[in-house]
């Protein structure tokens, strides 16, 4: 999986966000280690603290969609997927 466009960047922001209203989520980040701006990513995600975790080559995708309350995700088989597990997207 790829950060394109830099999405992750926004969903950091809008976290801010609600973290200045005491909105504090623990959040997964799935990432490819071929993403072209994986060390960004890295940056961003050692910034916000123990809360929010990075995965690489997740192995078992639809389980992590299960477990989790919300998932922010891009179209095409993600999309897919996350339908089918009829999680919040």
């Amino acid at each position: 999986m790829h950060d394109v466009g830099g999405a992750l960047g926004l969903v950091l922001a809008a976290l801010a966000k609600g973290t200045k209203q005491g909105w504090r989520p623990r959040c997964t980040v799935v990432a490819g280690p071929a993403a072209r701006n994986h060390s960004e990513m890295l940056a961003a995600i050692a910034s916000e603290g123990p809360r929010m975790t990075l995965q690489t080559d997740v192995s078992d995708m639809v389980a992590l969609y299960r477990s989790a309350d919300l998932v922010i995700g891009a179209g095409g088989v993600g999309l897919l997927e996350r339908m089918a597990s009829g999680v919040p997207s």
